[in-house]
């Protein structure tokens, strides 16, 4: 399946979203709502949502994967976005339609807009039912009145388009998930009588079943309901399934548009093939809209909260699955390796070759080690490019030129359908300045000291953060995004986190990545990343490491050893000899 087809270019002129701004603020006016609040979310509050698909983009122009949006029925449009975006925003927004409201690092962009709704003095705010997040209808409730409105009153406004669903939901075999569907819904269920679930991840790896139905994700179309031994999932009719997931006898597949899933439900409760009297559910992964529809059929009070849902069963790999994960990366190291080796040799043979040609190259690079897609979009920066952080327009204009930061910031999916995740940041050909080479340096360092690290069991998120951000404070320099993320069946998966506030202990069998950064506007930016494995240290008794499943090389012709130390150094060599033995280094 080619993603590229599945994230086909879809793009409305600023006319377009002019004209759409314009729409939706006489909806807003005929419908006496002061503002409508938009989330970046699809049906199943993903966060990879198809760009036909995220409403956000429909009245501000922004591409990124995370922001929010606040539509005045001032006319005037507000949107939020973390310092991974705030290049980006500027660059395809109109300052003449759309404010953007740039979150310093600590202030997430939902914060961000609840404080706006009060000095606003909103009274009435209108809610997408079907893709805003209960927790967060609910606590906006406590500032002003919240409205859901009907969606598909508000489609015949705003010509809302919808991404094509491909692939093929199909099982894996317990020889590459490492656990079967029946123990798995003994231990989901184990503390609750009925579990509903949205969270795509979440019901791919319950099922043991993969399908590659959406950009950038092994996942497929569904929502899900969960008893002690069997699962019933609710598909619309375009989701297409393999006949071993058709006739699993734990699995029930229910055809049906998410507006009538209530209907559904007291259904399959007619039917007694539901137990039981109340249900669990994530409450900030589930939409408001399904939270009515469990509410409407067993009854609000037995609607149970089940914070982080199941992802704390999944987020902690077996070794089965860590195992396949070391393939994964072998496969996706070789392609980056290719990539870095094919820009230098034809930069330096003054081969000319652009900014998208090189993106191009490096999904083809990843289509060769067999990859089924890609897990995110590609980052492919160059120059200037490489210091917008999360950079994703590549253009044949850009040509690139010797003496250059190139940034490559890519993963895939392989057989498991486990995400793969790697950034390496390196020269184009020539020589670097003295500037280059300090801050690759700095990014390296400060990659090789927390890569390194031995940490107390429990160690929080915000302690690891300090330790990455430690030897380029000291020079001066800071990043504005986290140390790390989670990754999982989707590129990012929570129970790992290492940002400066974050509080979320780390524990052995937790998957995540390690990527300090320095980025400079007009000059270039530095990012190097490598995915690790948290494991228990085997000398330190209470004590943990992380294990690295990168392993690409480092440009030498960017490092500047007189910044170094000796255990830096001796980090560096040990780690470019394993490069070297797997063919993934100079």
């Amino acid at each position: 399946m080619n993603e590229e087809n599945l994230n086909r270019p879809f793009r409305l002129s600023k006319e377009q979203i002019k004209d759409n701004i314009t729409k939706a603020t006489l909806f807003l006016r005929n419908q006496k709502i002061d503002a409508l609040y938009i989330t970046s979310n699809d049906l199943y509050l993903n966060e990879y949502t198809p760009l036909e698909e995220c409403h956000r983009y429909y009245f501000s122009g922004f591409t990124g994967s995370v922001a929010d949006l606040l539509i005045l029925s001032t006319g005037k449009v507000l949107l939020f976005v973390d310092g991974r975006y705030h290049q980006q925003a500027d660059l395809e927004t109109d300052p003449n339609k759309v404010e953007v409201f740039k979150c310093p690092y600590g202030v997430s962009p939902y914060n961000a807009l609840k404080n706006q709704i009060k000095d606003h003095k909103i009274k009435k705010l209108g809610i997408e039912g079907q893709r805003t997040p209960f927790n967060s209808a609910l606590d906006i409730e406590s500032i002003c009145s919240v409205i859901s409105i009907d969606e598909n009153q508000f489609a015949q406004v705003i010509a809302f388009q919808s991404a094509p669903c491909l692939g093929e939901a199909y099982l894996l075999s317990k020889e590459i998930t490492g656990e079967d569907l029946k123990n798995k819904l003994s231990r989901a269920t184990q503390n609750c009588e009925n579990l509903f679930l949205t969270a795509l991840d979440s019901i791919a790896w319950l099922t043991n079943a993969r399908g590659y139905q959406l950009p950038y994700q092994s996942t497929y179309r569904t929502k899900a309901l969960a008893t002690t031994n069997k699962i019933f999932l609710f598909m619309p009719k375009e989701t297409l399934i393999h006949s071993s997931l058709q006739n699993h006898p734990q699995i029930n597949i229910v055809r049906t548009k998410y507006h009538q899933l209530a209907q559904e439900i007291k259904k399959l409760q007619e039917q007694k093939l539901i137990q039981g009297d109340s249900i669990s559910c994530e409450f900030d992964r589930i939409t408001a809209s399904d939270y009515q529809s469990l509410a409407d059929t067993f009854r609000k009070e037995n609607v149970i909260d089940l914070p982080k849902g199941i992802l704390p069963l999944h987020a902690f790999k077996n070794n089965i699955e860590i195992g396949q994960m070391e393939i994964s990366f072998k496969n996706a190291d070789q392609a980056i390796f290719n990539t870095i080796k094919w820009v230098k040799e034809n930069i330096n043979s003054e081969v000319q070759i652009s900014e998208l040609e090189y993106y191009h190259k490096a999904n083809a690079y990843y289509l060769e080690t067999g990859r089924k897609a890609q897990s995110f979009k590609t980052i492919a920066a160059v120059g200037p490019n490489s210091s917008i952080i999360h950079f994703n327009s590549p253009s044949s204009d850009v040509i690139i030129k010797k003496n250059e930061l190139i940034l490559l910031d890519s993963g895939a999916f392989y057989e498991c359908g486990l995400a793969t995740d790697c950034t390496r940041t390196f020269l184009s050909g020539g020589e670097a300045t003295s500037l280059q080479k300090k801050i690759y340096t700095l990014v390296l360092k400060s990659l090789l000291s927390v890569q390194n690290a031995i940490f107390p069991e429990g160690s929080t998120g915000s302690f690891i953060d300090g330790v990455a951000r430690m030897p380029m404070l000291l020079h001066g320099h800071n990043y504005a995004h986290g140390t790390g993320h989670g990754v999982g069946i989707n590129v990012h998966e929570g129970m790992y986190s290492v940002v400066p506030t974050s509080n979320t202990p780390l524990y052995a069998g937790l998957v995540g990545s390690l990527e300090p950064g320095i980025y400079l506007p007009g000059i270039g930016g530095v990012r190097l990343e490598n995915i690790c494995v948290v494991e228990k240290h085997t000398t330190f008794a209470g004590m943990l490491r992380f294990r690295p499943l990168s392993f690409v090389g480092f440009d030498p012709a960017l490092i500047d050893k007189d910044l170094m130390n000796n255990d830096e150094i001796r980090w560096l060599e040990n780690y470019q000899i394993e490069c070297k033995e797997r063919g993934t280094a100079r």
